[in-house]
């Protein structure tokens, strides 16, 4: 630092603080003031209040008495003088100073003046003191004030105190209070947006909603990615749990659901197939040939692991065949077989998850679940880490069956069924979450969306599908985000607000006169919750914003421990009439050698409810083969992942 630069700090520094020493005293001498005034006025009210005006005269006439008894020598001659001595003031005596000053009743009240007189000072001082408090307390108040930003508009923001004050003042009906937060009852189907990176409280906040909600005994259906729900939840004679790979699970049977028209089997091959923008030919193909499938095998009452193994295992001349008449058939021709054999590869890794379901003819349904006015239990749809990715088509389909369901019931607004996952990138592109969205809350339809960030769900359902999701979970409650544009996407969910700034200039210079300090105002609008806000919140801390309150809410939830009640996962024991477990000889099979070269190995299953072959357990070298022409395939769709290359 140069000696000018260190010259101006000081000179700059000493003219603002010697300047503010004698605003100080200013003030402080304008104080005293202020109080001395008010000490008088108190003593001279309170004297003259408790003393009428013509005793007060006694000191004059006391004071001269007293002199002139100290003077009688050179007042010799004087005999006396007339005062009015009686209290009633009509008898008139004529006495000496040394009667008058040893006469009873002047002697009282001269003592009686003197101690009001004292009494009077006394609250004159306290008075003082009360003044200089109020004063110094008021100056502050008008100096905070005047530095404080008032705002003009936008919505304020409260913590979990003052909102629970505030819905109190507005008697709004609150049935459902997680941990300390109130929820309004009209403001449950509204829906929830819960938004907030690894560790941030998510799941900690969903897991005091389920808390509440088994409290009140609602439905609820719960994607739980991880199984630490149902180790916490998970009570077997009241829940349900989907899981192919878990021993608890129910049977869930395809056929039990209704499928009875062309935009049920529509719906659940979108919801089956994942969707990805890049390669949107085989997603449509892929989706198509389901659907045909699944019309073909409900028509003519075949099994599910028939139709698998007709899609997947035999050979194209047969796929072609049994496909024979539908908009699909020309995907299989034999004369395009690169084209047949991608959208195969294709098909088959989206339907993993059919392998380990049971061939059953009826089952678990969610459907019936969903309808069953007695039921009141929550239904799992849960995995562990290294399943996901199997199951997640399996979830996704139970989740729009069910979200279907409740769509088909009569409209209550008193009903609630919740559905709430944790992370809502864990399904595929759920084609009924925008309509259960925007009309699910007469049906009693309360969706809980939870995502780490917002680009996991553009990346599922774009843009401006992501923007419509975000706008019909009004309910939103946004825990910590470590990215910046996350972070900015977020806050601007709370809007902007307009305040007014004030701004102190400071200026001082040689002559007293120039210095000064000046306060001015100015309009500003700024968002109510900045991203560096979301992004320095601490773990379980969180801003909220809640249906039909004009308020945000900062608050934080305690951790949740209770104790665990139940495995998060009990492993599923082999069965032998799982699909994957089967090989039988299908009728659509015209040799065995075709039957060893095919992709996967399913079971030969004749209709519905009739006797299939007795089962092989197929040889290690012929499961060799399978896998082996599984790589090869995969390993082309890879290579003609454009369609436009074929």
């Amino acid at each position: 630092m140069s000696n000018t630069t260190q010259t101006f700090a000081f000179t700059q520094g000493g003219q603002t603080q010697i300047h503010k020493m004698r605003m100080l005293k200013q003030v402080t001498v304008s104080t005293f003031k202020i109080s001395l005034f008010m000490g008088l006025v108190t003593f001279i009210s309170y004297y003259f209040y408790t003393n009428y005006w013509m005793n007060i005269l006694m000191y004059p006439f006391w004071g001269f008495a007293e002199c002139m008894n100290l003077m009688k020598l050179v007042f010799i001659h004087l005999k006396g003088f007339t005062y009015i001595v009686d209290i009633d003031y009509k008898t008139i005596v004529k006495c000496t100073p040394e009667y008058f000053l040893s006469a009873g009743y002047p002697q009282k009240l001269i003592a009686y003046l003197n101690y009001t007189l004292i009494q009077g000072a006394i609250y004159g001082v306290i008075s003082m003191l009360l003044t200089v408090f109020v004063s110094i307390y008021y100056f502050m108040r008008k100096g905070k004030k005047l530095k404080n930003t008032k705002q003009l508009s936008g919505i304020h923001v409260l913590d979990t105190a003052a909102f629970k004050k505030s819905l109190k003042k507005q008697k709004v009906l609150t049935s459902l209070t997680v941990d300390k937060m109130p929820i309004p009852f009209e403001a449950e189907t509204k829906h929830f947006m819960i938004s907030g990176t690894t560790g941030s409280g998510k799941s900690n906040m969903i897991n005091h909603l389920l808390k509440a909600i088994e409290e009140r005994e609602d439905k609820a259906v719960i994607v739980d990615t991880t199984g630490g729900f149902v180790e916490k939840f998970y009570q077997e004679d009241r829940d349900t749990i989907l899981n192919p790979y878990d021993a608890r699970t129910k049977d869930w049977c395809l056929w039990s659901e209704p499928l009875n028209h062309d935009y049920e089997f529509n719906d659940l091959a979108e919801s089956l197939i994942e969707k990805h923008h890049h390669d949107v030919f085989w997603g449509n193909a892929s989706r198509e040939t389901v659907v045909e499938l699944l019309k073909r095998l409900k028509k003519e009452g075949l099994s599910l692991a028939h139709g698998l193994d007709v899609l997947l295992n035999q050979p194209l001349q047969s796929l072609h065949k049994f496909l024979k008449d539908t908009s699909v058939a020309t995907h299989f021709d034999p004369r395009s077989e690169k084209v047949a054999l991608t959208l195969r590869s294709n098909i088959s890794i989206q339907l993993k998850c059919l392998l380990s379901l049971q061939d059953i003819d009826h089952g678990f349904s969610v459907d019936e679940w969903i309808k069953d006015g007695h039921n009141s239990g929550f239904l799992f749809l849960s995995g562990l880490p290294k399943q996901r990715a199997s199951l997640r088509p399996l979830w996704s389909v139970w989740f729009n069956i069910a979200v279907k369901s409740v769509m088909d019931l009569r409209p209550d607004p008193n009903r609630r069924i919740w559905f709430i996952v944790d992370e809502l990138s864990s399904l595929n592109k759920l084609p009924c979450l925008d309509m259960a969205l925007a009309e699910g809350r007469k049906y009693g339809a309360c969706m809980v969306l939870g995502f780490q960030n917002m680009a996991q769900i553009q990346e599922i359902y774009g843009t401006r599908g992501t923007k419509s999701l975000s706008e019909l979970m009004v309910n939103k409650f946004l825990f910590q985000a470590v990215d910046f544009d996350n972070a900015l996407m977020l806050s601007r969910f709370f809007g902007e607000r307009q305040i007014l700034e004030s701004h102190e200039n400071v200026s001082f210079g040689a002559n007293e006169i120039r210095d000064g300090v000046s306060l001015t105002h100015h309009k500003k609008t700024e968002s109510i919750i900045r991203a560096s806000d979301l992004m320095e919140l601490k773990p379980l801390h969180f801003y909220s914003r809640i249906a039909g309150q004009n308020t945000c809410i900062k608050g934080d939830f305690t951790y949740f421990n209770n104790p665990s009640i139940a495995h998060a996962f009990l492993e599923q024991e082999d069965k032998s009439h799982v699909i994957q477990t089967q090989l039988h000889h299908s009728k659509y099979n015209e040799n065995e050698e075709t039957q060893e070269d095919n992709v996967l190995a399913f079971p030969e299953t004749s209709k519905k409810g009739s006797e299939g072959t007795d089962a092989e357990i197929m040889q290690p070298d012929k499961m060799r083969k399978i896998e082996e022409k599984n790589m090869e395939n995969e390993d082309l769709l890879r290579t003609l992942d454009d369609p436009h290359l074929l």
